[in-house]
């Protein structure tokens, strides 16, 4: 089985139906990573089979849908109570 992992989608602003986006964070089990944002345009890199967890599900999927990147939506958690991952 895939360990999980939380992502955190950083905007330039407050809006992010209109923001930039800048940046992805990734958190598992070995680590913190972060990524920018122009590197997952028009990506796959979410579509992996594993379980993620984010705070704001709505600006995630909004903000990777205006910019093509795909992502497993049936494997996307909100984060209620942090998990130990």
């Amino acid at each position: 089985r895939f360990e999980p992992y939380s992502i955190y989608l950083e905007t330039l602003g407050y809006n992010y139906h209109t923001d930039i986006p800048i940046g992805i964070s990734i958190t598992d089990k070995t680590g913190c990573y972060y990524i920018e944002f122009d590197l997952l345009k028009d990506s796959k890199i979410f579509n992996d089979n594993k379980q993620k967890y984010t705070y704001d599900l709505k600006k995630l999927l909004y903000v990777f849908e205006r910019f093509n990147v795909e992502i497993d939506k049936e494997l996307i958690r909100v984060l209620e109570n942090y998990p130990d991952l």
